[in-house]
């Protein structure tokens, strides 16, 4: 096979879409579902919703900052199959570890090792176990790649959806140290699901380079990149309010509108429900209406900020309800759409879209915890919310411009030799 073609269907390229499906499942269901025990962490631990909030922000935080470049590095030296199944390995045993913490501990529990050892350990393992899971998708899809990257990350909203009514149950049922200590062994089954994984049939016979070279070229170019600048600078400023709607919305609509806490985690679960068709409807439009990806992905950002600010201001349950379905769809579509326009402005693809979910990773560190700690401050969501807003629906205008032809460029020789092997990497 000649290493520019990509397969864009067939048996094998199908079933990675599946095993990236689980992946996706497994560590975003429990990432984003991890806000109904924001509650539990804070009686538990004796702490504030700030402080309990940070748990689910550090996570985020190392899975996408230390994940996304780490992860790039990683599956240049090993492959997409060893990266995510080390990825799998730590994410079970900082989940393990912290439930046998938990479980043993004398007195009052340290908030700071459940930072380390979740935000920190499982955080780390989970951005190794992303980046491949999508990165390994582009090397066989081409044509198809938006809606195969949209079913792929529909896992996400298959696993919210599962995951924050499990957690809810486990909690009340047997505790907190016990639940962590099952989901490790759920946590474990993203090793199976790595498997699959397996390297094209390319010719490596220029591959001299070193993969920290390779690296270093690809870094320079899209740093000097004005577009993959401003679409860094959108993930920062967009992310906020998505980490902080499923780390605190759950606890947000008991605490201000009184709401049970199954209804509360049915809310966070619907909108896992509505993220599925989000990606998978979006990755429709952006394969069949290419040249209108980032018009596309403005209207769908504006819809994503409006339903954040609509669920502070509707007190019902089905409003709730109503608000949650049109964030969940609309967030899919924010999040599908990340992959296909790192690829249109830069060709180091892999690098790329590492350093965009770096900046989300980011930005979800500040995010709920500020939502959080003005909640500890003002005793409402409001301000938070109405602070992240903004700052959303400023990304969503900025969309637009960075795709815009006339800020690009071509990149230079030594990139478009060295940057060719982002789609030809050796993997395992």
């Amino acid at each position: 096979m000649d290493k520019t073609v990509k397969p864009d269907g067939g048996i094998l390229a199908w079933t990675i879409v599946a095993a990236s499906f689980m992946i996706s499942a497994l560590q975003d269901g429990f990432m984003y579902g991890f806000g109904v025990l924001v509650p539990s962490i804070s009686q538990q631990l004796g702490v504030g919703r700030g402080p309990a909030a940070g748990v689910s922000s550090i996570m985020m935080f190392t899975a996408m900052t230390f994940g996304g470049p780490l992860g790039a590095l990683s599956v240049r030296k090993f492959g997409h199959r060893v990266t995510s199944i080390m990825g799998s390995f730590l994410a079970a045993l900082g989940l393990l570890l912290a439930g046998l913490y938990l479980l043993y501990s004398d007195g009052v529990p340290a908030i700071a090792i459940l930072y380390v050892l979740i935000g920190g350990v499982t955080g780390i393992g989970f951005g190794l176990m992303y980046l491949p899971a999508f990165d390994i998708i582009e090397h066989y899809f081409d044509k198809h790649l938006a809606v195969a990257t949209g079913i792929a990350s529909a896992g996400t909203g298959l696993g919210t959806f599962g995951m924050a009514p499990l957690l809810q149950n486990l909690e009340a049922s047997y505790g907190l140290a016990w639940l962590l200590i099952v989901v490790s062994g759920i946590m474990a089954t993203g090793v199976i699901f790595s498997l699959p994984y397996t390297p094209l049939a390319l010719d490596h016979k220029d591959e001299k380079e070193s993969s920290w070279q390779k690296t270093k070229v690809a870094y320079r170019n899209i740093f000097t990149s004005i577009p993959m600048i401003i679409l860094l600078f959108i993930h920062f400023i967009m992310c906020p309010a998505g980490d902080s709607f499923f780390a605190l919305a759950s606890d947000r609509a008991e605490e201000k509108f009184g709401i049970s806490a199954e209804g509360a985690s049915f809310i966070l679960g619907i909108a896992g429900v509505a993220n599925i068709f989000g990606k998978i409807l979006f990755g429709l439009v952006l394969d069949h209406f290419p040249s209108h990806a980032f018009q596309s992905t403005f209207v769908a950002c504006l819809v994503f900020s409006s339903s954040v600010m609509l669920t502070d201001q509707v007190p019902t349950f089905y409003g709730q309800a109503f608000c949650s379905v049109l964030f969940g769809f609309s967030y899919g579509c924010y999040d599908v759409s990340i992959l296909p326009l790192v690829q249109k402005v830069t060709p180091c693809v892999t690098e790329g879209f590492g350093l965009a979910k770096s900046a989300s990773g980011i930005s979800s560190l500040w995010g709920p915890i500020v939502v959080g700690l003005m909640y500890d401050e003002f005793k409402s969501y409001t301000p938070g919310f109405a602070f992240i807003v903004s700052l959303a629906f400023l990304a969503s205008f900025l969309t637009p411009v960075a795709g815009m032809k006339r800020l690009q460029k071509k990149p230079d020789q030594e990139t478009s030799q060295v940057v060719t092997g982002v789609s030809n990497i050796a993997m395992e």
